[in-house]
C-alpha cells in the first residue's frame, strides 16, 4: 500500500479549467456508487479501492469518475 510520503512531490492542478469540470454527482448516485464499492472485494478497510488506490468517499461524488473495474 502506497503512504502519504509517497505522494508528496504530486502536483495539484492549479488551472481553473481543471476545476471546473469537476461536476458533483447527484446524492443518489454517490448512494449507488458507494454501495457497490462497500460490496466489492477490491475495498480495503480504509476504503480505499486496491485498484486505483483511491479513496472512494471522495471519488464517488465526482460525475467524471468511474470504478477501474466498471462497477460503476
Amino acid at each position: 500500500m502506497r503512504r502519504a510520503g509517497e505522494f508528496e512531490n504530486a502536483k495539484i492542478p492549479e488551472n481553473d479549467d481543471f476545476w471546473s469540470k469537476m461536476k458533483m454527482s447527484t446524492k443518489k448516485d454517490v448512494d449507488n456508487r458507494i454501495k457497490k464499492c462497500k460490496m466489492c472485494e477490491e475495498l480495503t478497510e480504509w476504503n480505499i479501492c486496491e485498484q486505483c488506490k483511491c479513496w472512494m468517499p471522495l471519488k464517488v461524488k465526482f460525475e467524471n469518475q468511474h470504478c477501474p473495474l466498471g462497477k460503476w
